[in-house]
């Protein structure tokens, strides 16, 4: 079953009076609003889902009627006197929305989204400017007849599936979430020590020709003792890290010199080999 039907299965379950039910019932009316429609018709393809919901509905002995069809998916309601700005239980209220028309990104996306389709933009807007009080920040998008309401930050999506009381799903999706930093933090990291290791490799290998120059062109007398002996040591160990080096230098030759001096006579090599070059 995907993430959205987890959802709407939790939110059902969680009604658990009738005053829960009108408010979620307000919400799936407000989601499929016509201004010229006697009546409203909730389509729920999910057979468990729609199961669910019609014995909540019969246990609060709650109105309703069938599509006279065996398997028909529809469930009916009456418009009466819909008031869709009334929101008596705000959490109920919008999980009906999101019951009769939302949906929301699989759990093992990449990319967050939660969206509830309307049929008339007035609702759109009244979603947008409740919600708005509680720092959601929703967007209202027209599709031909058709409008949406969507986020697409995750903090948002989380926030919103508290929300309306789907404990599970936020646990679930957080879990997800949190899984997901940290493998990209871990890939991050690895992806640096690539790049770390890299870049070791290009300067030991222009250390090595440097190096060679030195030795085929007997530039000796440009350097001191210990960065001659500096530059045997490293030539020797090529695979070392600099702070390897350091600790190798002391335990060998009683040389006592931090990276920064070492990376000194690194420079030094260069620019004495780079002007006997340009001689």
């Amino acid at each position: 079953m995907s993430f959205t039907n987890d959802i709407k299965k939790e939110v059902i379950k969680n009604i658990i009076s009738k005053e829960d039910l009108n408010s979620f019932i307000n919400g799936i009316k407000s989601s499929i609003f016509f201004n010229n429609k006697d009546s409203i018709l909730l389509n729920l393809r999910n057979s468990k889902i729609r199961e669910l919901f019609i014995n909540k509905m019969n246990e609060y002995s709650f109105p309703y009627l069938k599509n006279g069809r065996k398997y028909s998916s529809t469930i009916i309601f009456e418009k009466g006197n819909h008031n869709f700005f009334d929101v008596k239980v705000p959490t109920q209220y919008f999980a009906g929305l999101f019951l009769s028309s939302g949906s929301i990104s699989d759990i093992e996306s990449l990319y967050y989204h939660l969206e509830i389709n309307l049929n008339n933009r007035n609702v759109g807007k009244f979603i947008i400017d409740y919600l708005s009080r509680y720092k959601f920040e929703f967007k209202l998008l027209q599709r031909k007849n058709k409008f949406l309401v969507y986020i697409k930050k995750s903090d948002q999506l989380s926030d919103y599936l508290k929300a309306i009381g789907a404990v599970n799903a936020v646990i679930k999706f957080e879990n997800k979430r949190i899984n997901r930093d940290i493998m990209n933090s871990i890939n991050k990291l690895s992806n640096l020590d690539v790049y770390n290791e890299e870049k070791m490799y290009d300067a030991n290998i222009k250390f090595m020709r440097q190096y060679d120059y030195l030795k085929r062109n007997k530039l000796d007398l440009f350097f001191r003792k210990v960065e001659l002996e500096y530059f045997s040591l490293k030539s020797s160990n090529p695979q070392d890290s600099l702070n390897d080096i350091v600790y190798k230098l002391s335990k060998k030759t009683g040389i006592n010199k931090t990276k920064s001096a070492l990376n000194h006579w690194n420079r030094k090599l260069f620019r004495i080999v780079e002007e006997h070059k340009n001689k």
